[in-house]
């Protein structure tokens, strides 16, 4: 469902800007940080069973859904919404929580681990893309970049859909229509923040340096559709050569859309590293 037409959220104050944000549950605190156009593309995710036992925050990051958005958007830094996420945690007294990022979304929570690693428990990375400067990284800018002029031209939903085009398989609209008939509504309305905030202030280049990659301590999961594109199927590799533990989970015939296409089995891979941690914690004391 689009951001605006989603259930009522609360907001919390974090520096001179606000957050929304919705939570359901009670039990170990998953936090879930969407990517850049779709505010609501996690929410199935937050409701799958397999998550029932836990608390499960979703928010929308700045200036995305019912987070207001600033008149004047500028871009914001990994930096910025990383520490947007630990001024939420602080906010729901959450000392450490396992989060769950999609696309950028996962960059912010790999963001947050390694400048906060004491307040995240585990890292599930849906989709992450690769470092800009790998192989994959550098074709994927070269076809967004049309969708970056349409909207500079005023054109937002053909550059909503220049950008899904680039980062979906074909035939995405009727897929995404048909799991989620407002996600592309939703999308448009984000545009202004994606376009004009997240992926000018994107930094990643050659993704974290090595003083982040030795500050993150956590489990970390990557998951990713069988049939999802370059940049994103080629992150596992590059993840776990940064992080030797790190595992990854494959959702079968699902690409960048996961979350909407598969929840349940993207909440199961979740669930399964939550639960891990939590019985070793019990196990331990």
């Amino acid at each position: 469902m689009p951001a605006t037409q989603a259930p009522a959220m609360e907001k919390v104050a974090i520096g001179d800007h606000e957050l929304a944000y919705r939570e359901v549950g009670a039990g170990p605190p998953v936090v879930l940080v969407h990517g850049g156009l779709s505010a609501e593309m996690l929410a199935p995710v937050q409701h799958a069973v397999a998550l029932s036992g836990c608390r499960r925050v979703l928010y929308h990051r700045q200036g995305h859904g019912q987070s207001p958005r600033a008149q004047q958007v500028r871009p914001l830094t990994l930096d910025d919404q990383g520490a947007d996420l630990v001024g939420l945690l602080d906010h729901l007294d959450i000392g450490a929580a396992h989060l769950v990022g999609h696309s950028l979304g996962a960059l912010v929570a790999l963001t947050a681990a390694a400048s906060h690693a004491d307040r995240v428990a585990s890292l599930c990375l849906l989709e992450p893309p690769v470092p800009l400067s790998h192989p994959a990284g550098v074709q994927w800018l070269r076809s967004v970049l049309p969708a970056a002029e349409k909207y500079v031209a005023g054109d937002v939903e053909g550059a909503v859909s220049g950008f899904y085009d680039a980062t979906l398989q074909p035939g995405w609209r009727a897929r995404m229509d048909r799991v989620a008939p407002d996600a592309f509504r939703d999308s448009v309305d984000g545009a202004a923040m994606a376009f004009g905030s997240d992926l000018p202030g994107l930094t990643w280049d050659d993704g974290l340096t090595a003083d982040q990659m030795a500050a993150v301590r956590c489990p970390v999961r990557t998951v990713v559709g069988t049939d999802t594109r370059p940049v994103f199927r080629a992150a596992p590799d590059v993840l776990q050569t940064w992080f030797p533990w790190c595992d990854s989970v494959d959702v079968p015939d699902a690409d960048h859309m996961l979350a909407l296409q598969a929840p349940d089995p993207v909440a199961a891979a979740v669930a399964d590293i939550v639960h891990g941690i939590e019985t070793s914690r019990c196990e331990r004391s």
